[in-house]
């Protein structure tokens, strides 16, 4: 599905066509040929020259950021003709801050994705002051220029995980509870997926040669050689002195290649992360635990000490409480419960459990107290 379709002039007469695509398959060599075959506008009148740049792009700012992953085709067709056709194949939403979820398009989100408002095809690259000598070197410049755009992104991404990072800080020292630790889980489980779909994508470009060799297969199998010395073909290592423009394509794969060690790096960063919050969501259960085992002490005292005073003595002689003897007989039922009032206070866990304990202290002194009531207005 393909929308968005213009031109764009610049002041030297030098023209560029932007489209969006989304949901499109994986390359493919007799693809990607086919489209080399036709011009800058798709039109089988002459061949172009191609490449694929990885992309990666934030939009928008907190809290409706949308990140887009897939890459740019970059055809010339000569020194004043080119066009850029942006393939998104994967798309996340901001849902809440630093929280994304996967965006499923259609053709009304396709729509509301036109040039005008999509800032990716804004910023993409202009025609270069000096434009060089030939089309592959023209594209060389376009494919390294939004390769390093689509690295520079990753600084984004940072900032998300550094927020991630930040709200797992908050909540493991504090009593959050379990459903604000499941959304940065969540979170974060989201954000490793955005930085492996990064890295395939520029894994991809470098292990392409950003497509190079559907024009020039000597120049691809020569940077092979450069790349990795003990590939055995027949091609010499390339050098700058190979084709003009092969400085450009060397800085286009190198940014590529930075983009794939930054994305792994920070994927590395999201899992360890993660293994944080799995160790602070099993240092909670055992707290939890902990505080179970005390509350259950609590009810013991509470209800066996009182059940064995009744049991030693008979409720018949300490009711009702008109005598000193039968009131100092009541003491022990009184002193169990309001020691475990106390130790209910005492005890209360920090943050929103603190009230609930609380109010089983407050549960225990009203049991209390109705029972000196009772006690009290027993007839003889």
């Amino acid at each position: 599905m393909e929308i968005s379709r213009y031109a764009e002039m610049t002041e030297t007469g030098q023209h560029i066509l932007k489209s969006i695509n989304a949901g499109s398959a994986a390359d493919s060599y007799d693809a990607v040929k086919d489209r080399a075959s036709r011009d800058y506008r798709n039109e089988a009148s002459e061949s172009s020259i191609l490449r694929i740049a990885p992309l990666l792009f934030v939009a928008g700012g907190i809290p409706d950021r949308k990140i887009f992953i897939g890459d740019v085709r970059v055809v010339v067709s000569d020194l004043h003709h080119a066009a850029f056709e942006v393939h998104i194949k994967t798309s996340w939403s901001e849902i809440n801050e630093d929280h994304f979820e996967m965006m499923e398009f259609g053709l009304d989100e396709l729509n509301d994705l036109t040039v005008h408002n999509f800032p990716l095809l804004q910023e993409l690259p202009d025609w270069p002051p000096t434009p060089p000598v030939d089309q592959e070197g023209l594209a060389a410049y376009f494919a390294k220029a939004i390769s390093e755009q689509s690295r520079d992104c990753i600084s984004q991404l940072r900032e998300i995980r550094y927020g991630l990072e930040n709200r797992l800080a908050h909540h493991s020292s504090h009593d959050s509870g379990s459903e604000d630790h499941a959304s940065v889980v969540s979170s974060l489980l989201q954000l490793n997926i955005i930085l492996g779909r990064t890295a395939d994508q520029a894994r991809e470009a470098v292990r392409e040669g950003l497509w190079v060799y559907i024009s020039d297969e000597e120049a691809y199998h020569s940077y092979r050689r450069l790349q990795d010395p003990s590939i055995i073909n027949e091609y010499p290592p390339a050098t700058a002195d190979l084709r003009p423009w092969m400085r450009l394509h060397d800085a286009a794969v190198r940014q590529c290649g930075e983009l794939r060690k930054q994305a792994d790096a920070e994927a590395g960063s999201v899992r360890a992360l993660l293994a944080s919050a799995s160790s602070i969501s099993n240092a909670w259960e055992a707290e939890a635990q902990s505080r179970f085992n005390v509350l259950l002490a609590v009810v013991s005292v509470g209800l066996g000490v009182p059940a064995l005073v009744l049991a030693l003595y008979g409720a018949e002689v300490l009711v009702p409480l008109n005598t000193p003897p039968r009131v100092l007989a009541f003491a022990p039922v009184a002193a169990g419960l309001l020691l475990a009032a106390f130790i209910a206070v005492l005890k209360a866990p920090k943050g929103r459990h603190r009230a609930i304990w609380r109010l089983g202290a407050g549960v225990i002194l009203l049991a209390l107290a109705l029972l000196v009531a009772a006690g009290i207005s027993a007839p003889a």
